[in-house]
């Protein structure tokens, strides 16, 4: 059973679509931290999704299962604002986004008493978007598809009576497929690669009612490789190097009573790394009919995000008879600057308000759901386009909203 449960999370997992959290990072990988607005993430324990924000905290944990899934449906609204790129076409006014499902799952698996062993999966970054073919966009973004699958495995051991760490080891596959117009035609890049990073956790009781947890993943850069097709290119074999922020979080849970917990969280984020995307032809294929050198650039994309610090405050309630209630906060600020912001991740600063609850079932089942809505800043596009993609800028404002709505259910056999 636990094999199924796995195999169907990671099929699942490629459905998931535009990125919630600032960037491209999808943070909804636990619905009971989503009721709380991930605040006190690094210091949780109360289930097997602490093995995806701090495996040190599975320690003690029964042998258990969670699955969630989480639909995100934005309301985005993007608006031409003065456009001067010659390949615009006439539509000026899009919703490129649909409603999709994040499914993630998490598996605690006891040692002793004193040790556990945890397996997480889901899809922690990713954006889809569809701005149509006869969008002012076009040559910028007419569509994208792009998300980062993970499997973590990780070791937790307590070392005092008061402490626990955890080390683990992240699998990452990332896929992408683009379509944009340049002066030469429509062009599609298809491209997959994989890497592992690693993770390290921390957390202690430092009182009978206050934990303090800390986690720290690494930056990872994921060498991708795949074609670009249409326009001057004829399935021109291309790589690049992909990165991936790390992600550093200090957590606390504190109980103010026998049925009320209260929570923080901050985190950082080095988006810094993201910082230009560069495709180099592997020599295959041809650019506008003839050979292409390898190393050649084919394409790029300036992305220049800088690093961010979010943070979280949040609340649970124990109402008695296997009910607990839970809201939160997230502010949650953009790593995109009004320069370099691209209609694929037109981003914004994001505050999330969340509510949710958990209800026992039976001994063995906890029912868990959380609803979500982020306020989004009014975004600014002003990107300025290559020769190859007709010249001039892209120019938009972006109106945007989301709503979230999670549900899942925790095992324990």
């Amino acid at each position: 059973m636990r094999k199924r449960i796995l195999a169907v999370a990671i099929a699942a997992a490629t459905m998931a679509g535009g990125a919630q959290a600032a960037g491209f990072y999808l943070k909804e990988q636990s619905v009971v931290g989503q009721g709380r607005a991930f605040a006190g993430s690094a210091a949780g324990t109360d289930g097997a999704s602490a093995a995806y924000f701090n495996p040190a905290g599975i320690v003690g944990l029964e042998r258990q299962v969670e699955v969630g899934v989480h639909v995100i449906s934005p309301d985005v609204t993007v608006t031409n604002d003065g456009s001067t790129n010659a390949l615009a076409a006439t539509k000026n006014q899009l919703e490129p986004y649909s409603a999709k499902p994040v499914p993630n799952a998490h598996l605690v698996l006891p040692i002793d008493s004193e040790t556990a062993f945890s397996l997480a999966v889901g899809a922690p970054y990713g954006f889809s978007n569809d701005y149509g073919a006869d969008s002012f966009t076009r040559a910028d973004n007419t569509k994208v598809d792009l998300s980062v699958i993970e499997l973590t495995s990780s070791l937790a051991k307590k070392f005092s009576d008061t402490s626990s760490i955890s080390f683990s080891l992240i699998y990452q596959t990332r896929d992408v497929e683009q379509t944009i117009e340049t002066v030469f035609g429509s062009t599609t890049q298809a491209a997959q690669g994989n890497e592992i990073a690693f993770g390290i956790g921390y957390q202690t009781s430092l009182s009978d009612r206050t934990t303090l947890g800390a986690s720290y993943k690494s930056q990872s850069t994921i060498g991708i490789s795949g074609t670009l097709n249409g326009g001057a290119y004829d399935n021109a074999g291309m790589s690049a190097d992909f990165d991936l922020p790390s992600i550093f979080a200090i957590g606390v849970a504190h109980a103010i009573s026998d049925s009320t917990k209260v929570y923080a969280d901050v985190t950082h984020y080095g988006w810094s790394a993201y910082e230009k995307l560069t495709a180099l032809s592997d020599g295959s294929g041809q650019l506008l009919s003839s050979p292409i050198t390898p190393g050649t650039p084919l394409d790029s994309a300036t992305n220049n995000y800088k690093d961010t610090i979010s943070w979280s405050l949040g609340i649970d309630h124990d109402y008695g008879n296997g009910l607990v209630v839970r809201s939160g906060v997230h502010i949650d600020p953009t790593p995109t600057n009004d320069t370099d912001r691209s209609t694929s991740t037109p981003d914004s600063d994001r505050t999330w308000l969340s509510a949710g609850l958990s209800k026992e079932i039976t001994e063995q089942m906890v029912f868990d759901a959380a609803v979500t809505h982020i306020l989004a800043d009014d975004g600014k596009i002003n990107k300025s386009l290559s020769a190859s993609k007709g010249g001039g800028f892209v120019k938009a404002k972006v109106d945007s909203s989301v709503n979230i709505l999670s549900l899942g259910l925790r095992y324990k056999f």
